[in-house]
């Protein structure tokens, strides 16, 4: 099975290439970072919901595989930060990850705009890089946050209920 967190070894290799494309190289590095963390997340919330017998658990297991499983994650973490303020980072560093990347794939201008941050991003400044890396690490240090929360299931029933 492929480990999502192996894309951070593209993103580093990439950092390190001498590519005369900065532009390119630093939008492709931004996803990568992502892409990493986004299904870094998925990952732990499929394989410590699978067991749960609950109607809401196994409807969410369903969604976050179908298209739209970006936003389902972001919103169980936005009830989630509710609940619990810890995970106010998590919410808010894989929110400005999904919007740099959308951003980097899909706003030909530069600089872009981007959604969660009030500043035009250009996407030659190596800043961006290193904000998306910094983001990824937040959400792969959460890691045993995500799960011991996890493991409450009438807590987690509740979020699922709210999204």
């Amino acid at each position: 099975m492929f480990n999502p967190l192996d894309f951070v070894y593209i993103a580093e290799f990439l950092e390190e290439s001498k590519v005369d494309k900065k532009e390119a190289k630093n939008r492709t590095i931004i996803g990568r970072y992502y892409y990493a963390s986004f299904l870094f997340l998925r990952g732990i919330l499929k394989e410590n919901l699978k067991n749960y017998n609950s109607k809401e658990a196994k409807e969410f297991l369903y969604l976050i595989e179908l298209s739209n499983s970006h936003k389902i994650i972001l919103d169980f973490l936005n009830v989630l930060k509710k609940e619990d303020g810890k995970f106010r980072r998590v919410y808010n560093a894989l929110s400005i990850l999904r919007d740099l990347r959308n951003a980097s794939d899909y706003e030909l201008e530069s600089p872009a705009r981007v959604k969660s941050i009030k500043e035009m991003v250009d996407f030659n400044d190596d800043y961006y890089v290193e904000l998306s890396k910094n983001k990824y690490k937040i959400i792969v240090n959460s890691k045993s946050d995500v799960e011991n929360i996890l493991k409450d299931r009438s807590k987690i029933d509740k979020i699922l209920r709210k999204i």
